[in-house]
């Protein structure tokens, strides 16, 4: 993971760790659900980065 993706990931986390300050109900399922994008968007990152990794050893390896 690029140093400038980490850096992003962390200004996301703290900008969602303010909002746990001031909890509510409501907003414990927003900050959940936030997170759970959050993941979902890395997930789906790092399938997308396997996959190309995977089709650059396949063309190198058939050269």
């Amino acid at each position: 993971m690029k140093s400038t993706e980490i850096e992003c990931l962390r200004r996301r986390m703290h900008k969602i760790s303010l909002k746990a300050q001031s909890l509510t109900e409501q907003s414990v399922l927003s900050i959940a659900s936030e997170l759970d994008e959050l993941v979902l968007q890395e997930m789906k990152r790092r399938i997308a980065a396997e996959g190309i990794n995977k089709a650059e050893k396949k063309r190198i390896s058939a050269k």
